[in-house]
This record gives C-alpha cells, structure tokens and sequence, in this order.
C-alpha cells in the first residue's frame, strides 16, 4: 500500500498526528514555564525567610580564652538568654540548649510539593585549663522534616550542612567572645 494514497482516503489520521505533535510540544513549554515560575516563586519566597545567624566575615573563634571558668560560664548562660536560646540542662561545665527554629521552605510554588522545616541546638562545653584560662566548645546539631517524606519525625542532616553548622557555631562564638 501507497502511504501517501493511504494519507488521502484517511485525512483525519493526519490531523490526529499533527494535533497530538502539537500537544506534547505546548505540554512541554506549559511545563517549562511553569517550572522557571516556580523556580522564582521560590527563590523570592527564600528571601523574605529569617536566614540563619552569622558570623562577621572572616571571624575565627579562639576556642582557648584568658579568663577564667566563672566568667566564662556566666558569660556562655548570659547570651543565650540574650538571644533567647531557651538552656535544658547546665551542669558541671556542659550546657545543652533546646532547638531553635531554623528555615522553613516551600517546596514548589506556593508549596504544593510541600515544605521542608529545619531546627538546631547547641551543646556547650566549658573547661578550666588553668586558674585563668578556659576552653569553650561549642557543637551544633542540625535537623530537617519534610512533609513529603515517606518517614515522619526528624532527621539529623548535621554531616550534609558542615559549612552550615560551622557558621552557626561560629556565630555563638562571636557572640560569647564579643561579650567577654
């Protein structure tokens, strides 16, 4: 058979291919479009979000401080309650805070592929060397839920975020430091 001569006796199958060719084409810019408006819809709703604490550019804690444990403790208590950092338990040298509301995003425009929530908390730790002189540790923890996540609760994305975390211990280190 002719498929030029079977084209003519049957001209809707030509219009049916063109027309279903014309679709996945519009289907494919419409989903274009929609994802490059999505993409700014997200990027403007990120932000107008509260960021994370920072350190001063090129801030480097010391970590060893000339002052001695009292100060030292009274000092690390005191700017946690200046940014109110709500402390569970400290004891004998270590301070453990509750978690702080991090990051909230919507995932998708106007959050149709849901959101993802972020939190942290800190664990401090502050040792007599000498008569004078103390070390403070400072340890973030960074958690994550989805609700589009198969698994509900909380998940520790501490080793993911790294540099996230540094910062925001960093931050808590300007704040201790800047306070001595």
């Amino acid at each position: 058979m002719d498929p030029e001569g079977e084209s003519l006796k049957n001209p809707g199958r030509g219009i049916c291919v063109i027309g279903s060719l014309l679709a996945i084409l519009l289907s494919g810019c419409a989903e274009m479009v929609g994802n490059i408006v999505g993409a700014s819809y997200l990027q403007s709703q990120q932000e107008r979000l509260p960021k994370f604490p920072e350190p001063s550019a090129g801030f480097q804690p010391k970590r060893i401080y000339n002052v001695d444990y009292d100060q030292m403790w009274k000092t690390a208590l005191r700017i946690l309650e200046k940014n109110k950092i709500i402390v569970v338990s400290a004891a004998e040298g270590r301070v453990v805070t509750d978690y702080i509301e991090g990051r909230t995003e919507s995932m998708g425009p106007a959050g149709i592929l849901g959101t993802i929530t972020t939190r942290y908390k800190y664990s401090l730790v502050v040792e007599r060397i000498e008569q004078t002189k103390t070390r403070l540790g400072i340890i973030c923890r960074l958690e994550s839920r989805s609700v589009t996540r198969a698994s509900p609760g909380w998940h520790d994305i501490s080793f993911e975020n790294k540099q996230r975390l540094s910062m925001l211990e960093d931050w808590l280190y300007e704040q201790i430091e800047n306070s001595l």
